[in-house]
């Protein structure tokens, strides 16, 4: 054994170990207390407190920064026993929420992004817990308060990824059947349908467009989905898109048309009108042969251009708003329409891109089923009316979880593009574009329909949707 004073071998390299594992492990603390302040700065808030995105955005994350913290004051003041308890309550968590995110989730876990992130994750969580165990010791006097942290930290480890799954649908499908077009025997051209000077169909693209007056609308009037998760997990780990609609046969007799879509959910738009008026009917069938997850999708979409400042009303709400550029992530603020669940129809303007809190501009009421009708203006006169006869009958009736700030999973949104005056238009029953995130939620299985009605509004009209 050495004299007091003289340099030892075995004493230098176990110190040097020492510190090479508390630099580790504050690293791994430290990115954990950045971690958790991120999620908790960037999601939503404004949750009830039976919401379980209260609990994972406003909650969890103070708690994560509080133990980390911890944890970086333990090793500065060389609490080795602490730390090697927090460390396997590192693992045990990782562990916990890996597993179970693989069994909840096992078409999205399949991802290499995410298979990648949580491999690295357990297997650089495993190296520092064996580095910890073999310079301090594994199990001797981690005592009895390690019995009840583990079962704590594997029930975290579980909890937290069933959060992230999609909540049942709560749409409502009109429960019709799919038309026949055995009542409309004489098949037709399915590429494009004139309807007199006024009106096109476009049956390639399932889109009506007209012109009118220096302006020009397009509507597609079918239910449409950009992204699906197959296990009701984020859309951003989703290893597929979807196919898109193909045209099947289109028929017509003396006063209507029918184009039949083919595709993996079935479709169908009947259209009404159009020769000898300034309205055209369009009646779009979606048939969903179970319930499909997602993040973005569209139950209908507008796209509007003029040559002066363009504007929007709504019928239950009685000031026309002016549609305006919006950024993303973050910049200039979204506007959008959302149906309350208390029968209030808002229009809001966010706080940064399409992010809450969410700023009333004009609000009214309107009960379940009523149509929708919109104003669509060029400068200071309207110049088409567009009405929603099924919109307000179906959407889902539960809080977006990425919105936040008491916002629905339904909405109307609308924005200018930069550069010109082209407004687009996204009506929704269940989507997650508003806020932060791309959790997946629920279309129920059935029939969705959208009746719409275009019309050229042929003079000026100050109340052109009938407030």
């Amino acid at each position: 054994m050495p004299a007091e004073g003289e340099w030892s071998p075995t004493g230098a390299w176990r110190r040097l170990a020492q510190r090479l594992v508390e630099v580790l492990c504050a690293l791994q603390f430290a990115g954990l207390f950045g971690a958790a302040a991120l999620w908790w700065w960037m999601m939503p808030k404004g949750f009830p407190l039976l919401h379980e995105r209260f609990w994972i955005n406003s909650v969890f994350p103070p708690l994560a920064m509080l133990a980390s913290g911890w944890a970086l004051w333990t090793i500065s003041r060389g609490k080795h026993l602490v730390l090697r308890r927090m460390q396997l309550t590192v693992l045990a968590c990782v562990v916990s929420a890996g597993v179970t995110g693989m069994i909840l989730y096992p078409t999205s876990m399949a991802a290499q992004r995410l298979a990648a992130c949580t491999s690295v994750q357990v297997a650089a969580t495993l190296l520092q817990t064996a580095l910890v165990g073999l310079v301090f010791g594994w199990i001797r006097g981690l005592g009895k308060p390690l019995f009840a942290i583990i079962p704590a930290a594997v029930l975290l480890g579980v909890f937290i990824p069933r959060l992230q799954l999609g909540r049942p649908s709560k749409t409502s499908p009109t429960g019709v059947t799919m038309p026949d077009h055995s009542l409309i025997r004489e098949p037709v051209s399915s590429r494009s349908i004139s309807l007199g000077s006024n009106f096109i169909y476009q049956a390639s693209i399932a889109s009506l467009i007209t012109r009118h007056r220096d302006t020009s609308l397009t509507v597609d009037p079918l239910l449409d989905f950009q992204s699906v998760s197959p296990d009701r997990f984020w859309t951003l780990f989703s290893p597929r898109g979807v196919p898109r609609l193909r045209v099947g046969n289109a028929f017509r007799d003396a006063k209507k048309h029918l184009v039949e879509y083919r595709g993996i959910w079935s479709a169908a738009v009947l259209i009404e009108g159009g020769r000898d008026s300034n309205r055209v009917d369009l009646t779009a069938h979606r048939y969903l042969p179970g319930a499909a997850y997602s993040h973005l999708n569209s139950y209908s979409q507008l796209f509007f251009t003029g040559n002066q400042p363009l504007f929007v009303s709504f019928s239950p709400c009685p000031e026309k708003i002016e549609i305006l550029p919006s950024d993303y992530p973050t910049g200039r603020p979204a506007r959008f329409a959302a149906k309350m669940p208390d029968g209030i129809m808002r229009v809001v303007e966010a706080s940064s891109g399409e992010k809450g809190p969410f700023k009333v501009l004009t609000e009214g009421r309107t009960e379940r089923g009523d149509p929708i009708a919109l104003a669509l203006w060029n400068g200071g006169i309207a110049v088409y009316r567009v009405t929603f006869h099924d919109w307000s009958a179906q959407p889902s009736t539960q809080l977006s979880p990425t919105a936040g700030w008491g916002m629905p999973e339904k909405a109307v949104e609308f924005s200018l593009s930069d550069g010109g005056y082209a407004a687009s238009f996204h009506l929704t029953l269940a989507r997650t574009s508003v806020g932060r995130g791309w959790d997946s939620v629920g279309h129920a299985e059935g029939v969705y329909r959208n009746r719409m009605s275009i019309e050229l509004l042929a003079e000026p009209d100050s109340d052109p949707v009938g407030h």
